[in-house]
């Protein structure tokens, strides 16, 4: 998971040093030869402000699918845990019932044992 993350992030990190390296290019020579017409118009702090735009961007859509998935991985397992509530209630129900015939049979052995002829005390 964390290298999974660290790739996810590799892309506004490199963006945002690419942001600092235009920054410096700027601070240290304002003129360079051979970048295009349209960058030296805006100059470099602009071209590293749409860098650090890419970035934010990319690292916003990063969480928005880290949250996404999150989300997916909680309705699952609130999914599991009813599942395994109306499981355990239609378990409890069984056990009730069958607790209910055995007390019955009990009884009924009870009653049987009682009106045996051996169980029926005799008068002189």
């Amino acid at each position: 998971m964390i290298t999974s993350t660290v790739f996810d992030f590799a892309r506004p990190i490199t963006s945002i040093a690419f942001a600092g390296v235009l920054w410096i290019a700027d601070q240290v020579t304002p003129e360079i030869p051979g970048v295009p017409a349209w960058l030296t118009a805006l100059g470099l702090p602009v071209g590293g402000l749409v860098a650090v735009v890419y970035a934010l961007v990319a690292t916003n859509n990063q969480l928005r699918k880290s949250e996404a998935g999150r989300l997916a991985d909680r309705d699952a397992y609130a999914a599991r845990l009813q599942s395994d509530l109306e499981k355990t209630n239609e378990a409890r129900e069984r056990l009730i019932r069958a607790t209910d015939q055995q007390t019955a049979a009990f009884q009924q052995l009870a009653r049987d044992m009682s009106s045996r002829p051996c169980q029926i005390p005799k008068h002189d």
